[in-house]
């Protein structure tokens, strides 16, 4: 059974502003580490890798089925008896995965002390997606 996830970019971006605007804040350094709309061209690029990455990781089951300036949709092709259920749960995942990449990159030109722990909630993230793919329905 085929199963589109649907990415509102929409959502992705004022996520990236708030968590870069929080640490500026707490570091007391929020010229420098927080983004803007004005910063909106480089997120752009890394949102690209982040797409692009995580694609690497759910290849075998997926593809990008469509992108636009609105929208991604990603096509899950999944036995049926994978548990449906699980859906919202990969989605919020897959979004979550693209606002953290996109502020590790972002902290790789900032502030790299921040860097381990957004490569590590990273990893955390790709187990959880490989968890929701693997769910399946008991007979």
């Amino acid at each position: 059974m085929n199963i589109d996830i649907s990415i509102l970019k929409e959502k992705i971006f004022p996520a990236v502003y708030q968590i870069t605007g929080y640490s500026g804040k707490l570091g007391k350094d929020i010229d420098n580490l927080s983004t803007t709309e004005d910063d909106k061209n480089i997120l752009s690029l890394y949102m690209d890798e982040a797409i692009t990455n995580i694609s690497d990781v759910i290849a075998r089951k997926s593809y990008l089925k469509s992108e636009d300036d609105t929208t991604i949709v990603i096509t899950f092709n999944m036995p049926a008896n994978w548990n449906i259920n699980t859906q919202t749960s990969l989605s919020k995942n897959l979004t979550q995965y693209i606002v953290n990449y996109i502020c590790y990159k972002w902290f790789v030109i900032t502030k790299q002390d921040t860097i381990k722990s957004y490569s590590d909630t990273l990893e955390s993230i790709v187990l959880k997606i490989r968890q929701n793919l693997s769910e399946r329905n008991k007979p």
